[in-house]
This record gives C-alpha cells, structure tokens and sequence, in this order.
C-alpha cells in the first residue's frame, strides 16, 4: 500500500514551502495562513525574500552565500512580514537540492521564545539599573554616615573643630584625618581644635591617632589643640605612655575658643544692654 506523503504537508503545524530557482514561494502547506494570515494561494509565485525584514535581509543573503555543496542545509532566523503588516520570528531549515534546483524550506514560528527573551533582556536591564541605584545610594548613605562619624564645624573665622564621639578604630581614624586635613587645607583655617569631650576610654591606637592627626595639622601650618579629655582618659593615657608633647591641650572647647580669637588678635567686648 503506497503512502501519500501530501497528508503530512497539508497536517503538518510547521511551515512548509519549495521555492524555486527565481527565489519564488512553489508549494506551501495551510499552516503559513494560521501562523502569518496569508494563504498558500496568496504567497505561491511571490518572491520569498520580499517578505523578510529588512533589518535581517543582509544577514539572511549572506548565509545562503555561503551555502557549499551538492547538498546543502541552512539555518537560520529572520522576521516574516504578515498580511497585518506585523513581523513573526520564523526559525528556517532550508535544504538546497542540486538535482532539481529547488529549496526544501521548514519554517517554524518562534515569536514567542523571542518575545520571551526581549522580556528576559529587558528585565535584566531594569534589574541592572536598579542595581546602579542601589550601588549609587548606598554609596550616598555611606558618605552621609562618613560625614556623621566626622563632622568638622567651622566655629569661627579661621578656626574648625573636630568633635570626636565614641570608638576610634583605624578606619574612621584614617577618615577623621583627612577630612580634618582637607578642611584645614580648604578654608585656611588657622587653629584647629579636636574636642574629645565624647570620648570615654581611649588605647594606645586612638591616642597615637589623634596625636598623629595634629601632627599633620602642624605640617599644614595651623595649630592644633586638644580639649575635653576626661579625668578618665587622661590617666589611662598617662598609663599608656602617650606622649602629646607640642600639642596644646585644653580643659574645654569654650576656652579652646577664646584662645583663638586672642591669637587671631581679636577681643571680647561685653555691651551693656
């Protein structure tokens, strides 16, 4: 019993097609109307590549300029211009035949797959850029704890201070240090005063740091004081051996205040009221 193959053509859900030697549609299955809403009637004689679109046309010719050999197989995606006017992915198996010049074409429609990825890719880039907004603003907070952790208040002309709360350790040290250099460097600023009336304890680390931070302030050519250093501190320093030798220090940041504007040459004068 012979097998009329012409069933499989007319059932099969992928899209069949012979096209000729003139790059014309020959024979195609029903399935081209449900999936592009042209009929086998309205593509037969049409030229294939005119319905390609033309974003994909240069690639689509350069493969099959490159299809060697008596039998030859080709693989490839492009978009298929429907009746609507709208485009469809098509994933192409073509099988160029020598012997009768005629291209055996299985076209099948991935429009689907392909909208899923450009949802996927378009995903990822909002991802992407919500990650950068993150990075950004954690970044920002970061820079805003960093000028907490180390405010420096202009409280006068020429003169800054540098109050200090809580635990030094190495990393807010190296912070305090150059903010504290910078603004100094900046504004010009003559004395520099670094109020450790926050601080509880203190080792041998934050000591050597903050006799280190007035060091540098000297190297810039402004005078640094210490104030505030508790009953507490300052035992646990003389303890430790800290030597703060060439830095003024004194009992508050009031008197701190008034040292400077008498070093600038400037005199208080109470009016009556």
């Amino acid at each position: 019993m012979a097998t009329d193959f012409s069933h499989f053509f007319d059932l099969s859900l992928d899209l069949l097609a012979t096209i000729g030697p003139d790059g014309r549609f020959q024979e195609l299955n029903p399935a081209w109307e449900d999936v592009t809403g042209r009929t086998p009637q309205e593509l037969r004689g049409a030229v294939s590549l005119d319905f390609i679109h033309p974003d994909d046309l240069p690639g689509v010719l350069d493969r099959m300029s490159r299809v060697a050999g008596s039998m030859r197989v080709l693989h490839y995606e492009s978009r298929f211009r429907c009746k609507d006017e709208t485009y469809k992915w098509l994933a192409w198996t073509t099988n160029f035949e020598a012997s009768d010049n005629v291209a055996y074409c299985i076209a099948r429609d991935v429009t689907p797959y392909k909208d899923a990825l450009a949802e996927r890719d378009r995903s990822l880039a909002e991802m992407e850029r919500l990650h950068s907004e993150l990075v950004q603003r954690q970044e920002h907070q970061q820079q805003a704890l960093s000028a907490m952790g180390t405010p420096i208040i202009q409280i006068w002309d020429h003169v800054v201070t540098l109050p200090i709360v809580g635990v030094v350790d190495s990393t807010r040290a190296s912070e305090m240090k150059e903010a504290l250099l910078q603004t100094v460097a900046r504004t010009g600023a003559r004395i520099a005063i670094v109020d450790m009336t926050g601080v509880d304890t203190v080792d041998t680390a934050t000591a050597d740091h903050i006799v280190r931070l007035m060091q540098g302030v000297q190297l810039l050519g402004a005078q640094g004081i210490i104030t505030g250093i508790q009953p507490a501190v300052a035992q646990i320093m003389v303890h430790l051996g800290v030597n703060v030798g060439g830095v003024m220090t004194l009992r508050s940041l009031r008197e701190a205040l008034r040292y400077s504007i008498r070093a600038m040459g400037y005199r208080v004068v109470a009016t009556e009221a």
